[in-house]
């Protein structure tokens, strides 16, 4: 996914599933907690945001399949 994609597919979120996006990179960064490695990191935010990765997932599913009609 490019990442003019990943900015459009954002700026659809709500306000709050945006935040959550924020949260999972300053996450991934270790902004938060220095040390902790990716898996933890991945982990945690699934715990917290189980049905925006489902969106999310739908989302770029979508998109891939309109992608991929597009190119033929």
């Amino acid at each position: 996914m490019s990442l003019q994609d990943l900015l459009k597919l954002i700026a659809t979120l709500t306000p709050k599933q945006q935040e959550a996006v924020a949260e999972f990179v300053s996450i991934l960064k270790n902004e938060q907690r220095p040390g902790m490695n990716f898996r933890a990191a991945l982990d945690e935010f699934v715990g917290k945001h189980p049905e925006l990765l489902r969106r999310l997932a739908q989302r770029a599913e979508q998109t891939l399949c309109r992608l991929l009609k597009q190119s033929k």
